[in-house]
This record gives C-alpha cells, sequence and structure tokens, in this order.
C-alpha cells in the first residue's frame, strides 16, 4: 500500500509545464477556428444577414448589402440608444440620412442634449419592405410632450406642456410662422389660385357658357390619362368621354399612398391620427393643366415651382439657342 510520500513521488515535478503547453496549443486551436470562422461569416455576408433586426423598406433596397450608407461603425443611428453615453459614443448617424433626405433638425436649443431626437429616433427602419416610415408611434412623441417642462431647456414653452394622446388632450393645430399662428378657423389661406369646386366637379368641367367638356383624350400624359381612366365612374373610359372628378381624384389619406401590402402581409388598419395628404401639382393638377410652350414646332414642359427668372433661363436654354441657330442661317 503506497503512502502519502511514495503517491508524490509518482508525479513529476515539471507537470505544470507539459499542461501549460497543452493549454497553449489548445487556446491557440480555438483562436484559428475562431478567426477562420469570423472571415468565412463576413466575407459571406452572413454576418450582416444575421444582425439585422429584418428587412429594410423597399426604397432602401438598393443599399440591402452596403450597410455603410445609413450606419457608422459603433455609433448607433437611435439617439436614445444605450451607446450614448459608453465611452463617449453617441454621434448618430443623421448626416447620412440627410445625404438624401433633407430637413431641419427637431426644435433646435430647446431640447436637453439627453432628450434630442435623431431620425431614426422616429422613422425607424428593418421592419419590413412595406412599412410606412414616416408613420411613428405616438410614444415617439409622448415621451418628451407628455411632459414637456422636464424635457426642454426653455421655461416659457411655446408648446402645449402636456400631450398624452391626439384624441384626448392635443390642441387645435395653428398655422402661420412661429409667434404669429393663428387657430385653423381663423387663419389665411396663403395660396393665390383661385379654385371652383363647383366647375371642377361639373361633368366635363365644363365653363359657363362651353358648349363642349374636357373629355378623357384631352389628357395628353398617357400614364396620367390611364389613371383618370381607372377612376371614372359607369365605366365611361373611352377618349371621348367626359372627365368626371370626384372628392377622391384629389383627396385622399395616408393609407392610400402607402405601398401594397407583400407577401403574407394585410393592409394596415388606418389609425386615428391619419390626414388628408395635400393637393399637389404634379399629381392632381398637370393632367388638365398642362406647363407645356411650343416653339417651331417643338412643345416642351416647364417644371412647376420655378421662379420668373429661372423660367427665362429654362425657355432660353430650350429655345433660344434654336432662334440663334435659325437666324444665322437666314
Amino acid at each position: 500500500m503506497l503512502h502519502g510520500k511514495d503517491k508524490a513521488a509518482l508525479v513529476p515535478l515539471d507537470y505544470f509545464r507539459s499542461v501549460g503547453k497543452a493549454r497553449w496549443w489548445v487556446a491557440l486551436g480555438v483562436l484559428v477556428v475562431t478567426l477562420g470562422g469570423l472571415g468565412i461569416a463576413l466575407g459571406s455576408g452572413w454576418w450582416s444577414r444575421a444582425a439585422s433586426p429584418g428587412p429594410i423598406h423597399e426604397a432602401h433596397v438598393a443599399w440591402e448589402n452596403d450597410c455603410s450608407v445609413c450606419h457608422t461603425p459603433f455609433q448607433p443611428t437611435g439617439t436614445r440608444n444605450a451607446l450614448r453615453t459608453v465611452g463617449g459614443l453617441g454621434k448618430t448617424s443623421d448626416e447620412l440620412c440627410k445625404n438624401c433626405h433633407v430637413g431641419p433638425p427637431h426644435h433646435p436649443h430647446q431640447e436637453k442634449e439627453v432628450d434630442q431626437v435623431g431620425c431614426a429616433g422616429c422613422h425607424t427602419d428593418h421592419k419590413g419592405r412595406h412599412t410606412t416610415l414616416r408613420r411613428s408611434p405616438d410614444s415617439a412623441c409622448t415621451r418628451c410632450h407628455a411632459d414637456l417642462k422636464k424635457h426642454s431647456t426653455s421655461e416659457a414653452l411655446t408648446f402645449e406642456a402636456k400631450v398624452t394622446r391626439f384624441d384626448k388632450d392635443h390642441p387645435q393645430f395653428k398655422f402661420g410662422p412661429p409667434g404669429t399662428r393663428a387657430p385653423l378657423a381663423e387663419a389665411k389661406d396663403p395660396g393665390k389660385l383661385r379654385f371652383n369646386h363647383k366647375i371642377h366637379m361639373a361633368l366635363g368641367l365644363k365653363l359657363p357658357g362651353e358648349a363642349s367638356g374636357w373629355q378623357l383624350g384631352f389628357i395628353r400624359d398617357e400614364n396620367i390619362r390611364k389613371r383618370y381612366k381607372a377612376s371614372q365612374p359607369d365605366g365611361k373610359d373611352k377618349d371621348s368621354d367626359l372627365v368626371q372628378l370626384t372628392c377622391t381624384s384629389c383627396h385622399s389619406t395616408d393609407p392610400v399612398d402607402s405601398p401594397p401590402p407583400g407577401p403574407g402581409q394585410v393592409v394596415p388598419p388606418r389609425a386615428s391620427g391619419d390626414y388628408v395628404q395635400p393637393v399637389t401639382y404634379a399629381q392632381h393638377c398637370q393632367g388638365c393643366h398642362p406647363l407645356s410652350v411650343q416653339s417651331a414646332g417643338v412643345e416642351i414642359n416647364v417644371p412647376h415651382h420655378l421662379q420668373p427668372d429661372v423660367i427665362r433661363k429654362y425657355l432660353w436654354a430650350s429655345f433660344g439657342h434654336r432662334d440663334e441657330e435659325a437666324r444665322r442661317r437666314s
């Protein structure tokens, strides 16, 4: 029977060296396997797909495999990300958003630094191909506006101090520049156009005294003409049929303009805060009121919203050189 000293004599005195070498080789093998797997994952794009919380919107799908277009390494896109306060990080990717989407900052110099909202704080992507980025949850607003004094650097608030829901305690909207806003019932329309609903809703949009009205075939733009034909009542969609406008020809709500649902998705229910979309010239007016100009048998459409001096330059660039060449030839 072996005693303690006899057992101790069986243990090599340099055992720790051999064990250390084995552990070193194991650690080296684990490191090689890890780095190799990481290289394969990054090279194949697997890591990007695994790290993504979901598909991006169809408007951004062209950059689906180029994350750097919208993301800066180790800098969160959301201003409420926990990394904002770690290691001095916190610069958001707002500048990357502004490369395509130009917009003013959210209430500059009125928010506390910890509450400053970046683009992705309200407009969150990676929620599917057909999500609506412009529709933000109420919580994106109420996290500050439910108690605005707590989150504002200004002692005199220019906005309602407490708003928790649109249908509960949200004040009436006002119109006009800051400091001179008036209730909508008292506000004046800044538009210069005199729009007559009675004429536009009449069959053929006939003016008083006109014998014939506006026919579908008079709409020059083929795509716009197809859209008007599809909305004609009673299936009167021949070129010789008169145009009949309805309320929905010009006024539509958000869900109407949202992208169609993708496979397996349903049409989102209408939210209580939906509003009628603005009427624009390009979508609702140019079908019957094209800004076309003809000269020497050539016709062009002048872009909308140009100022007079820009229109003159545009027309000269389009027609002036032709007139100059004609004079030289004569």
